[in-house]
């Protein structure tokens, strides 16, 4: 069991890693400028970097580098909600099951990105977000705050944030916020990498202090 929270912290940060990579080397462009040669922060996606071919209708040579790590990553976070789920020694299938989920949401990501399976990306990522956010919050219950404060602190202030941000996203679908189309993406692009690093962070955060408490009481 140590062995697989070694493993997913592994698989988790090399994602943040090739991101960065791929992010410096990118230069397809953005659905508000096609032919923008770099990648903007504030109209560019994530799975941007994962498309078939660029904005600008260039092949992207390093997609697979994307879904590659994508699709390690989606592992990284199945194995993470195992280990968690073991870790509270109780028999808690919920957060298991949603966190299968969202590893399976990962996956397709990393599938389905061309212009022919639009449809089929935005339903993965929405799998990967919403499994993740029903695991975290499934997991924040089971937790024993008293022996485990730090770990408890920071599930709830990630469940906080990804309620804030599933909120805003619901508003913006209905039309509530920001009317304008390029507004929308602006916000949702920024807001898109924020909660992701921040998902990044905490799980990995998470994973070093049950390596930690392991090793005192060696409970996995």
């Amino acid at each position: 069991m140590k062995n697989l929270v070694d493993i997913s912290i592994f698989l988790i940060l090399q994602f943040a890693f090739f991101s960065i990579i791929l992010i410096s080397l990118y230069q397809g462009g953005s659905i508000l400028h096609p032919y923008a040669s770099e990648f903007l922060f504030t109209e560019n996606y994530l799975s941007d970097l994962g498309r078939y071919s660029y904005y600008n209708g260039d092949i992207n040579p390093f997609s697979i580098f994307f879904t590659l790590s994508l699709t390690l990553a989606g592992v990284g976070i199945g194995t993470f909600f195992y280990v968690f789920s073991r870790f509270c020694q109780k028999k808690i299938f919920l957060p298991l099951i949603f966190g299968i989920i969202s590893a399976i949401g990962m996956i397709g990501i990393s599938i389905f990105w061309s212009d022919i399976t639009h449809k089929h990306h935005f339903f993965f990522g929405r799998l990967a977000y919403l499994g993740f956010f029903g695991a975290s919050i499934s997991l924040n219950y089971q937790v024993n705050k008293k022996k485990f404060p730090s770990i408890y602190k920071a599930l709830l202030f990630l469940n906080i944030s990804l309620t804030i941000f599933l909120i805003i996203l619901i508003l913006i679908d209905y039309k509530i916020l920001f009317n304008r189309y390029t507004s929308k993406i602006h916000f949702t692009a920024m807001m898109q990498k924020l909660v992701t690093a921040l998902q990044i962070f905490t799980v990995t955060y998470i994973l070093l202090v049950l390596n930690k408490i392991n090793k005192k009481i060696n409970i996995l």
